[in-house]
């Protein structure tokens, strides 16, 4: 998904839209591929009489963080819609707010990544 995600700040934003497509789609594979391993994760650690709460605040918190994450994208998209310079080097284009939205979602991709690699080692 960062990998995508990174694809659409740099090249992809305001470009064909063949590539805003691929790009979107490699995101919404990572997605995919990655939400059930989730929750089979979340349900592997719950005792079974657990399991019906575990994923109802799993699947809460999973919608939570997708409406503030587009939110948050909303307000940068807002807050940059008039820059003259991209956050992304190698972005050249014009829909300069597209690109920081997308950066900014590489990052934010980058820390939960390290953050999920701390957990696991602390087990």
């Amino acid at each position: 998904m960062g990998l995508s995600t990174l694809f659409l700040s740099a090249f992809a934003s305001g470009a064909s839209p063949v590539y805003v497509s691929i790009s979107v789609l490699g995101a919404g594979m990572a997605f995919a591929l990655t939400n059930s391993p989730a929750n089979n994760a979340a349900v592997s650690v719950l005792p079974e009489e657990d399991v019906g709460v575990g994923v109802g605040i799993f699947q809460g918190s999973l919608y939570l963080g997708a409406g503030i994450g587009a939110g948050m994208v909303g307000a940068l998209l807002s807050a940059r819609r008039d820059a003259v310079r991209a956050w992304n080097p190698f972005y050249t284009l014009e829909a300069i707010s597209y690109s920081d939205a997308f950066l900014a979602a590489t990052v934010t991709l980058i820390i939960a990544l390290i953050a999920a690699y701390g957990l696991k080692r602390d087990r």
